[in-house]
Formats: C-alpha cells, sequence, structure tokens
C-alpha cells in the first residue's frame, strides 16, 4: 500500500488480479500527533468490498471497490467540502460509519469538535 495505491495480495502472497488501484487523490488519513505515522482508513466488508477514503484539494470520497478493484456500482459517496475521513468501520447490516473531521486553513484537522459520523448504506448513500 502506497499514499496513492492499494495492493491485495492472494494468501500465496502475490498480487490479486484486478489490483492494485490507482488514484490521484491522497490516501492518507488525518494525523493528529507528530509522531502518528501515516494511517489509510479503510474498511472490510463480509462480501470482500474495500472501502477507501481518497482526498484531494477538491473534497474526499469514499469509494467503494469489489474482489477485482473495480469501483462498486453507486460509490463513491462524495463527502461535504472541507471534511476528511478520520475512520471508516463496518456496522450494522453492512452500513458503513464514517467518522470525519471538518477541516479548516485556520485549525487543520484536529480540532475535536469538528468530529461527527455519517452511515451509509452498501448502494452507497446517506443512511436515515
Amino acid at each position: 500500500m502506497r499514499s496513492r495505491e492499494y495492493i491485495v495480495l492472494t494468501t500465496a502472497g502475490r498480487m490479486a488480479p484486478g489490483w492494485p488501484y490507482r488514484t490521484s487523490a491522497s490516501l492518507d488519513g488525518v494525523r493528529c500527533c507528530i509522531d502518528c505515522g501515516s494511517y489509510y482508513p479503510h474498511a472490510s466488508a463480509a462480501d470482500g468490498t474495500l472501502y477507501i477514503a481518497p482526498w484531494d484539494a477538491d473534497g474526499a470520497q469514499i469509494v467503494a471497490l469489489d474482489r477485482r478493484g473495480r469501483a462498486v456500482t453507486g460509490w463513491p459517496y462524495r463527502l461535504p467540502p472541507g471534511s476528511r475521513v478520520a475512520q471508516v468501520e463496518m456496522g450494522s447490516a453492512g452500513q458503513l460509519v464514517v467518522s470525519l473531521r471538518d477541516c479548516s486553513v485556520q485549525q487543520g484537522c484536529c480540532n475535536e469538535d469538528a468530529s461527527r459520523q455519517i452511515t451509509l448504506t452498501p448502494a452507497g448513500e446517506l443512511a436515515p
């Protein structure tokens, strides 16, 4: 895994068919301390769908990839401007729980008061 590329390996240690997934956006997550190192928010569903969170100057999104590294129909889900993904995890009924940070030029992304969560359905829509 690199900051702009996801690689999936088989159990034999070879690159899985269809991978790597490459993006022109960054896959680095929110880092709020100097010693944290890189963090790549992602989650895997029981059916093998991989959820990742690329972002660039225009905004962030959640991308769902199938077992062959292809975007799943209905995805990506585009996040509001200024949002960055801090964490992605699987919730109940195959829903995806996304922890966001609202980032500003003045405060960056580490203001705890700017944290919130959204839940996305397997179809790539905001859950009610």
